[in-house]
């Protein structure tokens, strides 16, 4: 489900009793996501054999890696509230340090500049 569908699904599931378990995508198990549907997914929360699962690829079993670690302590440094630090944003900060990763190895074995035109050459 897209975020856009998601609440108007859940609130359909609740009207029709349909109370099964949910497989989403791991934006729509944020927690500025089901705080604003909060009336919708508590029923389908608390029924055994039911519930909201969401896919993704970060981990958060330890929170005491390196990538929670840093996550935690940089994101407030841009503005990012308690309701921003949910799966979205934890993916958007792994991405970005695996970037950083890449380029600084790049740069030590580059024999020129690192720079953007390998992925994005000039029109020809």
């Amino acid at each position: 489900m897209i975020q856009a569908t998601f609440p108007v699904l859940i609130k359909e599931m609740e009207k029709q009793d349909i109370m099964k378990p949910v497989l989403t995508t791991y934006v729509n198990v944020s927690k500025t996501l089901t705080d604003a549907n909060a009336e919708h997914v508590q029923k389908l929360m608390k029924t055994e054999g039911a519930g909201i699962y969401g896919l993704g690829w970060v981990g958060t079993t330890d929170l005491t890696t390196e990538s929670f670690v840093n996550f935690y302590k940089y994101i407030p440094e841009v503005g990012a509230t308690e309701a921003d630090m949910n799966a979205f944003a934890m993916t958007g900060g792994s991405r970005a340090a695996c970037s950083a990763r890449g380029w600084n190895a790049r740069a030590k074995t580059s024999r020129g500049p690192t720079s953007w035109t390998p992925w994005n050459p000039p029109p020809s």
